[in-house]
């Protein structure tokens, strides 16, 4: 049994949601936070212009989920949503924003910070 193989994985969940999780934690120096801002924008770049392909999942993301301190997103969360993906960004301190796909809102929400949710 590999990790995403089960029903009851969360891997095999977001598999079966077409959601791509990336992740940046715990915080680091920036340079690592714009090469997962560089990701997001390629993925909603090669969404946008058909040209999707990926080993791991047959159909394009429909979700992205950022969990990093910083929103240094906005551009590559903008580009998201023109590709027709829906963006959540989370940062540890509670803050966070929803970007729906095909529009240019942001809707800025709380969660709980992370040392009382876990």
């Amino acid at each position: 049994d590999r990790l995403g193989a089960q029903a009851f994985d969360w891997l095999y969940q977001q598999s079966q949601l077409d959601m791509v999780i990336h992740r940046v934690w715990p915080p680091q120096e920036d340079a690592t936070v714009n090469v997962l801002t560089e990701k997001v924008a390629a993925i909603a770049k090669a969404v946008k212009a058909g040209r999707w392909s990926s080993p791991n999942m047959e159909r394009p993301p429909r979700l992205m989920l950022v969990l990093a301190d910083d929103v240094l997103f906005d551009q590559a969360m903008n580009d998201a949503q023109d590709a027709g993906i829906t963006a959540i960004w989370m940062s540890k301190d509670g803050r966070a924003a929803f970007y729906p796909a095909n529009t240019r809102h942001r809707i800025p929400f709380e969660v709980l910070k992370w040392d009382i949710a876990m």
